[in-house]
């Protein structure tokens, strides 16, 4: 007697709409997830600038290097680089 009702019911609720709500519940899941990992990613980056920020406030100026001494064994008076 419930055979033809038990079939109905079975047809409502097809394996497509069972696939459909595991599809769902996992991308519910991820986004939940992806949530969370953004926040602690942010927390984290602002932790970091603001660190950073704190240690380098102060510009570095380049150094600036001696000019060097010429060689004693150097030549500007002779002819150079010769090419045949």
């Amino acid at each position: 007697m419930a055979a033809s009702e038990l079939t109905t019911w079975v047809m409502v609720f097809d394996v497509t709409v069972v696939f459909d709500m595991a599809v769902l519940t996992l991308t519910l899941q991820a986004v939940a997830r992806g949530r969370d990992l953004n926040r602690t990613l942010r927390r984290v980056c602002q932790t970091v600038a603001a660190r950073s920020s704190a240690v380098g406030r102060r510009r570095r100026t380049r150094r600036r290097r001696k000019p060097r001494a010429p060689r004693p064994d150097a030549d500007d008076a002779g002819p150079g680089l010769v090419f045949a």
